[in-house]
Formats: structure tokens, sequence, C-alpha cells
């Protein structure tokens, strides 16, 4: 009888211990202070209008749920003497982005004071978005941003995340050797242009067909 006793007081001490450290664990998770809980899209450097950027939160949260990765965006007036790269990792770090307890996540930075932008990445964002990937989204991004269209310019970078998360997800993620698919304008021009050469081609050989008959006498 004393040994079933000991045995589940014994026990009984285990399962406290485990519920004390989850607690514990719950605790420090929810310890961010207020100020450190930021949202997908962090504009400081006032470069939105506040619709559109709640509209780049909405579309940043949908595709981060989908795909269990989490993209966001911060603008800010000064890198304060920090590389763009230290910047972004650090406030990356520092507020707590990423998802789940993988920290899966991609942060895009854009410092007015220097007219830096870098992309930081962390888990199956890392995995997402190689080197080759960050370059090509830097192209699609840098033109919006060099006509002031900010909100085009981070529309077009969720553009690319969601690609990214796609492609990554099913195995191949984007690099090098990836063929993006033809948009359906590039579809139409090409047909219009395959159309006109075709048609060019078959006329010109029934002229030459024409020109080789010999007239009757």
């Amino acid at each position: 009888m004393k040994t079933h006793t000991a045995m589940s007081r014994l026990i009984a001490a285990v399962i406290i211990i485990m519920v004390l450290s989850c607690a514990a664990v719950g605790i420090s998770a929810a310890e961010i202070p207020a100020e450190r809980q930021l949202s997908l899209c962090e504009d400081y450097a006032g470069l939105l209008e506040e619709s559109e950027r709640a509209a780049l939160i909405e579309r940043f949260g949908e595709i981060s749920e989908k795909y269990a990765c989490e993209v966001a965006v911060v603008t800010v007036n000064s890198l304060e003497g920090e590389t763009p790269r230290n910047y972004a990792d650090d406030f990356y770090d520092y507020n707590g982005y990423g998802w789940s307890s993988g920290d899966d996540g991609v942060l895009l930075l854009i410092a007015m004071d220097t007219r830096d932008w870098y992309i930081t990445t962390y888990g199956f964002g890392a995995v997402a978005f190689t080197d080759y990937g960050i370059e090509v989204a830097g192209e699609k991004i840098v033109p919006y941003m060099s006509d002031g269209d900010w909100y085009g310019a981070f529309t077009a970078f969720a553009d690319r995340a969601e690609y990214y998360f796609k492609l990554a997800r099913d195995g191949e993620p984007y690099d090098v050797d990836t063929r993006e698919p033809m948009k359906a304008s590039s579809i139409v021009l090409f047909s219009l242009v395959a159309g006109i050469i075709v048609g060019f081609i078959s006329v010109t050989a029934m002229k030459n067909q024409l020109k080789s008959v010999t007239p009757n006498n």
C-alpha cells in the first residue's frame, strides 16, 4: 500500500512539474511588450495611406496563414547607423516576427535615408526565398519604388512571396532554372504576333504560286 502511495505521489509531482513548465513557457512567450507586438506592415516612414496599409496587412495575413510563413514589411526613415541586413534581422528577431515555433517568415525593409531595401528570411522563408529569388523580387519591386508607388511595390512583394511559397511547398523553390508562367497579356500578344506571321507567310506563298503560272495565249 505504501509503495502504491509513493508511486502516486511521484506521478503527481511529475505532472505538476510538467504543467508548471508549460505555463512558464506560455508566460514568457506572452511577455512581449505591447510596443513590440507589431503588425505585418509597419510604415514608420509614412509612405502609405492608412487604407493601403490596412489592405496590405490583410493580404500579408492571408498569405501567412495559407503557407504558415509570415510576410511582413517595415519602412523606416533611418537605419540609425546599422547596415540594412543587421537592421532587418534585428527588427525581425526583436519584435517577435515569424510563424509558430519555427519563426518562419520573410520581412522586407525599406530605409529612406540610404534608399536601401533588404529582405530578411527565416526558417521556411529562407527555403522559399533563395538568393536568386531575392534578386528577382528586387527586380519586380524596384521599378515601383523608383516611381514612388510604394503600395504597388509592396503588393508586388506579396505576389512574389505567395508565388515562392507555393513553389517551395511543392518541393521546387524558385531558382535560376525556374520557368515562370506567361501572363495572360503575353499569351494574347504572342498569339497575335504568331497569327500575323502565319498569315504573312500564307499570303506570300499564294503570291508566289500566282506568279509561277504561265498565262494562256
